[in-house]
């Protein structure tokens, strides 16, 4: 009977770890201003904002942005993913709500991180010296992570920045 209780309070106890919250963000993706203004052109780009959870963070973590952005990826075409285009004759600043359909997708997959990747122009991967690609962002969604509901994400021609940055965790 004892051994009984102590399995079921494991279970219990391994349940409910297993459910982290996930933060919610008023997600602001804008194109840079300044160098709009310096150059008098908006620039084609196109930026996704994918959920992905513990599982599927390997995978994503290892894939690579060229080969994401390839015409006929099967990652990018089956991602659980947000698509904002900018350009001439679109907005130079966009909104995902914290409320939208896709935040109900990804907390239930229990997504924990946002991979924010971007088509900027002119900007290639990391290079073979591993360097950090600058047309991928990810972010924890841990609560923990944030002072408020509301990042903006600017989109540069040497990549991918974010205000506020999130806190780290321990």
């Amino acid at each position: 009977m004892k051994g009984a209780f102590l399995a079921a309070a494991a279970l219990a106890a391994l349940s409910s770890a297993g459910c982290a919250t996930m933060a919610r963000l008023n997600i602001y993706v804008q194109l840079d201003a300044e160098q709009i203004k310096e150059t008098g052109t908006i620039p084609t780009v196109e930026v996704n904002i994918i959920g992905v959870n513990e599982a599927e963070l390997p995978q994503w973590q290892s894939y690579s942005v060229d080969q994401y952005w390839a015409a006929d990826d099967k990652l990018r075409k089956g991602a659980d993913k947000v698509v904002l285009k900018f350009g001439e004759t679109n907005k130079t600043r966009q909104l995902v709500r914290d409320d939208s359909a896709v935040w109900d997708t990804w907390e239930e997959k229990t997504a924990m991180h946002l991979f924010i990747l971007a088509d900027i122009p002119g900007l290639a991967g990391g290079g073979e010296g591993g360097g950090k690609d600058g047309r991928l962002l990810v972010l924890p969604l841990s609560p923990d992570a944030w002072s408020g509901d509301e990042v903006t994400i600017t989109i540069k021609s040497g990549g991918i920045t974010c205000m506020p940055s999130p806190r780290t965790t321990k």
